[in-house]
């Protein structure tokens, strides 16, 4: 619905690299953009993008590549998803 035409949007000019597509679309399917509010939901994703950057940047790096998700990523993705939401103010 509405959620995620907010959080496929994206700057013009300013196309999403597939790392950060596909951060943000896990994101969303495990529920951490749930309580978010839309009018949100773009800062949450501009704050994500730099933290994910500064503290993932291997698998920024794969992804980008067009490697899938392993588990251990899959499990690193979701511990810096919490560790992030925790900190980011709805």
């Amino acid at each position: 619905g509405q959620k995620l035409t907010e959080i496929l949007k994206q700057p013009q000019y300013m196309p999403l690299s597939v790392a950060k597509q596909v951060s943000i679309l896990f994101a969303a399917n495990e529920g951490f953009l749930d309580d978010i509010d839309n009018k949100d939901i773009q800062r949450f994703k501009r704050e994500w993008f730099e933290f994910f950057e500064a503290h993932l940047p291997e698998l920024v790096k794969s992804l980008n590549q067009g490697e899938k998700l392993s588990e251990e990523d899959i499990k690193n993705l979701k511990h810096n998803l919490e560790s992030f939401k925790s900190g980011f103010i709805n």
